[in-house]
């Protein structure tokens, strides 16, 4: 519970804290900005700023006495011993929160002016408006005076009125406003476009499957068709051979057929198509349809 209490006072600003330090540099900001440029959003934002911060401090109050001001029973562990290290722990942050609340020069000017160099920051205006802080000035702090009364002032008439039994509706709570949308726009795109970019891809693949079983199609009928060339080729140089022998040296010019094979164009069929360069074709296609699937992909 001390520890809370450190913790609480802290985040609510109390002076001798370190959420004081700060909502004191905060403040300042607001109201400097303010005096410099005397836009009236920056006056109402050190209102609800003032606001915020007396909230804080109901919230954390209320809080507080519901978690330690109530009874507990045998059930709540009354008999448990926490361990030293789960002590310390905790112990070390409020003791933190002290400090730097109550020396708030050794943290400030020894990391933060120091680290804010090498930041886009004005040095000019570091020097005017951030060194020599004083954050114990009467008009700092009776504005944390201010907070503290107005916070404990809308808790008391907040408990009186039982502003704080009646439950605000449904449609107002951070889950439904924020969380459930979250969630089913996260799953709308998780499960629609995952399926939709699962049966892009099952096309792809099918699409890849059946130009290559009509490519292996083409390649069998290339075969073939060169088996039958490579026959015919056989059988015209045993028939030459014959030839030769037979005929005389004239006869045998006239009749040799070695060579390139000749057809007409009414003869055309797939012996007349070049290999090499059908070959040459189809690898191409295969490394372009391979290259755009690794680009969609990417």
């Amino acid at each position: 519970m001390g520890v809370f209490v450190v913790a609480a006072l802290g985040v609510g600003g109390i002076p001798g804290f370190n959420g004081y330090i700060s909502k004191t540099l905060l403040h300042h900001a607001v109201v400097k900005a303010y005096e410099l440029h005397y836009d009236p959003s920056l006056w109402v934002a050190e209102k609800i700023f003032v606001v915020t911060s007396a909230l804080t401090v109901c919230y954390f109050l209320k809080f507080l006495l519901a978690l330690f001001s109530g009874e507990g029973g045998e059930a709540s562990g009354a008999h448990y011993k926490t361990p030293l290290p789960a002590k310390a722990v905790p112990a070390v942050f409020a003791v933190s929160c002290i400090l730097i609340g109550v020396f708030p020069g050794l943290l400030y000017r020894g990391l933060i002016l120091p680290s804010l160099g090498s930041f886009a920051f004005d040095p000019a205006n570091i020097s005017r408006y951030l060194v020599g802080i004083n954050f114990f000035a009467a008009e700092d702090l009776l504005a944390m005076a201010l907070v503290l009364v107005l916070g404990l002032l809308i808790y008391v008439l907040g408990t009186r009125l039982k502003w704080f039994a009646v439950s605000p509706p449904r449609w107002m709570s951070v889950e439904t406003i924020l969380y459930v949308p979250v969630v089913r726009l996260a799953a709308l795109i998780a499960c629609k476009g995952g399926t939709a970019f699962d049966g892009r891809l099952n096309y792809l693949f099918d699409a890849m499957g059946r130009t290559t079983i009509n490519a292996c199609r083409y390649v069998s009928v290339l075969d073939s068709s060169l088996d039958d060339d490579l026959r015919q080729r056989q059988t015209a140089a045993g028939e030459a051979c014959e030839l030769k022998d037979a005929e005389g040296p004239e006869k045998r010019k006239q009749k040799q057929i070695f060579g390139r094979l000749k057809w007409t164009s009414g003869e055309f069929n797939t012996k007349n198509i070049n290999f090499d360069t059908l070959l040459l074709a189809f690898m191409l296609a295969i490394f372009l349809v391979v290259l755009v699937y690794l680009s969609a992909l990417q």
